[in-house]
């Protein structure tokens, strides 16, 4: 500035004013399921100037501080307020800004059960999955069968399927969006058993000789249950076995076969005759004189049975006769007669 008279009245000032820009405070958090440590990502923004550092809060703990991402390692799973504090390199501090809720999210713990892993084929059976989670609750299920989606979302499914293995596997889904590790249960289904019996019997004898057979997949045969049809129960395997009777008479034999896990096949029934041979004695009267007739007569008793027919035989050739009498009319010389009686079941 200058007088009238042109005279300098005083030096000129310069002043610089630095306008300094307050930092905006930001981050993102991100946290693995199971994990208790979170990591922290600064989305800060300043105008002018740069970020010096983050402060990381929890309630007025300063839990971690750095100029890009921190990590810090929570006590528990749960949900927790962040606070956040931006200084820039000229000194300036942003506003706090907190995230209300960081979830530190837990993995579902998950465990099936079963009443057996073995069962029988068409019966229906019941897989229970059994999950836990911290801080949050089991929203739902995944099961697969023999890498097959299947509908069911609650945590007990029942199945019933044919002979063969399953492989069943099981996801527990928590409401936090965790996924518990797949948890697997095999499943053995057995079939049914099958089963035949045989048996075979000699005239003149109470023993029978037992044949049987029995098949099952997935499974041992070993309970055998062989009612004789006499009062008398056998629990062993009849295969290649023999049994008496004290009488002889009409049986049935009634067999079942059963796994070790309890499948059972169809009753077997198989109608046994245990035979007798028939007793006989020939009478005849003495008067035998040359070319006089003469008769024989055959008496002959069956148990359980009756007499069906008799053959003759003299010496040693058959006659043509057929019932319990023979009148004979020969000439002088010695004749031997021999009588076959047979039974209406065969035996003679």
């Amino acid at each position: 500035m200058r007088s009238p008279l042109g005279c300098v009245q005083a030096d000129t000032i310069v002043k610089r004013i630095v306008l300094k820009a307050k930092p905006t405070a930001g981050f993102t958090y991100t946290n693995n399921c199971g994990s208790l440590q979170a990591t922290f990502t600064n989305a800060a923004t300043i105008a002018a100037g740069s970020i010096a550092v983050c402060e990381y809060y929890l309630g007025n703990t300063l839990i971690g501080s750095g100029s890009s991402n921190v990590v810090y390692t929570f006590p528990a799973f749960g949900s927790y307020t962040v606070k956040q504090v931006v200084k820039s390199n000229v000194g300036c501090v942003s506003d706090t800004v907190g995230l209300p809720v960081v979830i530190i999210k837990a993995k579902p713990t998950l465990s099936l059960a079963v009443l057996q892993d073995s069962v029988c084929a068409n019966n229906n059976f019941t897989i229970t999955a059994n999950a836990t989670v911290a801080a949050s609750t089991i929203s739902n299920y995944t099961w697969l069968r023999n890498g097959i989606l299947l509908g069911n979302t609650n945590n007990i499914f029942t199945d019933n399927q044919p002979t063969g293995t399953y492989t069943y596997k099981v996801i527990a889904n928590a409401a936090n969006g965790c996924k518990s590790d797949t948890v697997t249960q095999t499943i053995t289904v057995v079939s049914k058993p099958t089963a035949s019996l045989t048996a075979t019997n000699s005239c003149g004898s109470k023993q029978i000789n037992i044949t049987s057979t029995t098949n099952v997949v997935n499974d041992n045969i070993t309970t055998h249950y062989l009612d004789y049809g006499d009062g008398n129960i056998g629990a062993v395997n009849p295969n290649n076995t023999t049994y008496n009777y004290s009488n002889y008479g009409s049986y049935t034999l009634k067999y079942v076969a059963k796994s070790s896990v309890g499948c059972a096949a169809d009753t077997v029934f198989f109608p046994v005759v245990v035979k007798a041979k028939p007793v006989a004695i020939i009478a005849y009267n003495n008067d035998a004189c040359q070319n006089t007739n003469y008769v024989l007569t055959a008496t002959a008793t069956v148990a359980a049975s009756s007499i069906a027919s008799y053959t003759w035989l003299k010496n040693n050739v058959v006659l043509a006769n057929n019932t319990n009498t023979l009148t004979e009319n020969n000439i002088a010389g010695n004749y031997v007669y021999k009588l076959v009686a047979k039974s209406a079941l065969g035996c003679g």
